[in-house]
């Protein structure tokens, strides 16, 4: 057994899930700058955010449901009809987060050493963002998808953090128990929240990167080979 995984039996580490936003990079600085990226779209961009929490822990039965529930609030919001407002989304709005992490933003360190030390131990490492899977944002921020087991898309399950139907839903996709899932985030209303809401362990990020836990991964006999 991964010495990892020194903890009582029913409680082994198994899968380590990691938010993205603001848990694999610090954001500081992030909302002020998606501001100024979309100064020209102020109403969908306030929209956006408005929406984004209203369908927090909210669950649809499919993933088209839930898109098509959200673009058409997000549309509402921002007086806009609903096309407009996916194409605004798919094609302005997305790629200007891409292009903020590009040019100030970076992984954390100490991070895809700790990937790289889980994949040695049979250990999943997990993302699971309320934002669609972008490997362009992965890559331009240092992260290494390949080190991953699991890129997940909460709306592809149903619903954003923290909702309960839809991490349970990614649950059986990554094939563990709750009890084994180590949740690590940076908001406790959300990631905390929906850890709680399936039974799983949570740990803000700011603690997991002094924790024993990442820092046994940092020893340079781990390192990637």
């Amino acid at each position: 057994m991964s010495d990892i995984n020194e903890r009582n039996e029913e409680k082994t580490v198994k899968a380590v899930v990691f938010d993205f936003d603001g848990t694999l990079y610090d954001k500081k600085g992030f909302v002020k700058r998606v501001i100024m990226h979309n100064l020209t779209h102020m109403k969908l961009l306030v929209s956006e955010r408005r929406t984004r929490r209203a369908f927090h822990g909210k669950y649809y039965e499919s993933t088209d449901e839930y898109y098509e529930a959200f673009f058409d609030e997000l549309a509402r919001n921002a007086y806009r009809s609903p096309k407009k407002a996916r194409r605004w989304y798919m094609n302005k709005y997305l790629p200007s987060l891409s292009l903020i992490l590009e040019k100030h933003y970076k992984i954390r360190d100490g991070f895809n050493e700790f990937f790289a030390y889980c994949n040695k131990h049979d250990i999943l490492v997990v993302l699971y963002s309320d934002y669609e899977i972008d490997l362009h944002k992965m890559k331009v921020i240092g992260a290494k998808p390949r080190l991953f087991d699991f890129l997940l898309c909460a709306p592809d399950f149903g619903g954003l953090k923290p909702c309960a139907e839809a991490f349970n839903k990614a649950l059986k996709v990554m094939n563990v128990e709750p009890r084994n899932v180590l949740f690590v985030g940076d908001s406790d209303e959300c990631d905390g929240g929906v850890a709680r809401n399936t039974g799983c362990d949570y740990m803000d990020v700011n603690d997991f990167i002094k924790s024993e836990l990442f820092l046994r991964a940092q020893h340079r006999e781990n390192e990637e080979r």
